[in-house]
């Protein structure tokens, strides 16, 4: 393209001005991969992202052969370096899902197949261009591309599979939508479904297992070699455990964001703050839950991963013994919420957004938890947990544990001054909390059994 382009330019020596061309070009290339996500996103079906995506790059080629100007070439460059960029990862996500698993090494394949492309392309053009000129060439090029974006192979490759081609019609025609909270991301572009992602077909998984009976097992041992085994693999247990320990520590020290704006909330009660939420407590953890016009199943249901978050969140009392409240946020009414909340039997405490708080926190396309810091009416953000950081949340402990002042146990490494008490101390029956901030009984002789010697 640089020879064609400095033809136009008017100054085979510019050799300045054809290095900023490939330069834009280049950026245009990078801009289409990372817009490769959103760009997905405006179509219904994968094969048609990708018909029209190859259908768009043979039409800019064709216009390019017509165009004049050194800059409509230039700016037609640009656009189908976009294209042809934010279609790969598209493409490789198709191949990916057509191919079995076994037999699978779609990069490579794909690869090679542009490649393979290459050798006996580019030379039939390059005398091409020598024959005819630079303009008959891209006409030429449009031609091959056009024939190469037909509807009817592309289409035909995904029938021939007869699975899961494209992810969200697989899951249309199973009767289940996509439950991506960010409504037309594209998020099926990778070919690992996220926390939220609906429930696939069952037929589908079946299929699988008859196709790969044979699973590589391990041995069956005696109870003396198995009890050597789990000794080694205890050894790494711990290690992750003492790894898990000294991250709790790091968040502990993490630098506190202040929280300038008044956000507002709808709870069962009326209006209520950020400050509000805290429930007179010193921490609070918010945790966002897609429930929403938009998402799989409303208004009769909410987010499948959001609600298998919801279904493993432990008792409350132990978080606020902790000076610590837990609530969910949603888009939805509050009268939605409290129908959603007792079908499900959920006693978390759930709020309606109003304003701009799930954009300012990072979780207006993806569910995420959130902690906060009060010290007196000044209110700081700690910490935040998304992806598939929040698979792992529910828990008392991972909860405190993602929190400014973590667990408040003595064992712990924190900062001079942080409040701590001795373990085991502070635990009760949850219905045996009298307040919420106070640690009665657990060194009486009632719960000497349970209290046994540190572990961890």
């Amino acid at each position: 393209m640089q020879p064609y382009l400095l033809e136009l330019y008017g100054d085979p020596h510019a050799y300045l001005i054809a290095g900023l061309s490939a330069a834009i070009v280049a950026g245009a290339q990078m801009l289409g991969g990372v817009l490769a996500v959103r760009i997905r996103g405006l179509f219904g079906h994968r094969v048609s992202a990708l018909i029209a995506m190859a259908g768009g790059s043979a039409i800019t080629i064709g216009v390019l052969a017509l165009a004049a100007s050194f800059w409509a070439v230039v700016g037609l460059a640009v656009v189908w370096a976009l294209l042809f960029s934010a279609t790969m990862p598209i493409r490789q996500a198709f191949l990916n899902d057509m191919i079995p698993s076994q037999q699978r090494a779609t990069l490579s394949f794909d690869s090679l197949m542009s490649s393979a492309g290459g050798v006996w392309g580019q030379p039939v053009l390059g005398r091409a261009a020598d024959a005819w000129g630079y303009a008959p060439t891209y006409a030429v090029s449009a031609g091959i591309a056009a024939l190469a974006s037909r509807p009817r192979p592309i289409a035909a490759m995904d029938r021939a599979r007869r699975g899961p081609g494209d992810e969200r019609r697989a899951r249309a025609a199973a009767g289940v939508r996509h439950a991506c909270p960010n409504r037309g991301s594209g998020c099926d572009v990778l070919s690992r479904p996220p926390i939220w992602a609906a429930h696939v077909d069952r037929r589908h998984h079946m299929s699988v297992h008859e196709k790969e009976p044979n699973m590589d097992m391990p041995p069956i041992v005696s109870p003396s070699e198995w009890e050597a085994a789990r000794a080694q693999l205890l050894v790494k247990e711990k290690e992750l455990t003492r790894a898990r320990d000294a991250l709790a520590a790091q968040r502990r020290r993490m630098p506190r964001m202040a929280v300038e704006k008044d956000y507002r909330f709808e709870g069962p009660d009326g209006p209520a703050s950020l400050l509000d939420l805290f429930a007179g407590r010193r921490q609070l953890i918010v945790y966002r839950f897609f429930f929403e016009l938009g998402v799989a199943g409303w208004p009769e249901s909410g987010c499948h991963g959001c609600s298998m978050v919801a279904d493993q969140v432990a008792h409350l009392a132990h978080l606020n013994a902790r000076d610590t409240t837990l609530v969910f946020v949603s888009r939805a009414p509050q009268a939605d919420i409290e129908r959603w909340k007792a079908r499900m039997g959920w006693q978390i405490p759930w709020y309606t957004l109003t304003d701009d708080f799930d954009a300012d926190f990072g979780v207006d396309q993806l569910h995420g938890t959130n902690a906060f810091l009060r010290d007196g009416d000044q209110l700081f953000r700690t910490y935040f947990i998304n992806s598939r950081g929040d698979e792992a949340m529910g828990s008392t402990w991972s909860y405190l544990d993602i929190t400014a002042l973590g667990r408040q146990e003595k064992w712990e490494a924190s900062p001079d001054g942080y409040p701590q008490t001795p373990p085991y101390q502070w635990w009760n029956l949850h219905d045996e909390y009298d307040e919420p901030t106070v640690f009665e009984d657990a060194l009486s002789e009632a719960s000497a059994s349970q209290r046994g010697s540190r572990s961890t």
